[in-house]
């Protein structure tokens, strides 16, 4: 079976929650220039390459935090 992408459930945040929620954390714990896009889409549990596709860069996931 292969495996589904993205969260499905009505009950379950969408991936962009999930990518904002965890940045605001660690952007807080660590702040902007010590946070990589590979920590937080590590701590996603997604591909850096999707943050970009949402955000268009660190920069746009900052100011959409």
């Amino acid at each position: 079976m292969p495996k589904q992408r993205g969260r499905h459930s009505a009950n379950l945040p969408s991936t962009k929650e999930v990518i904002l929620h965890t940045a605001y954390k660690l952007f807080a714990m660590s702040g902007y220039e010590n946070t990589s896009l590979r920590q937080i889409a590590s701590n996603a549990g997604v591909d850096a390459a999707l943050i970009v596709y949402q955000f268009s860069s660190k920069s746009g996931l900052w100011q959409a935090v």
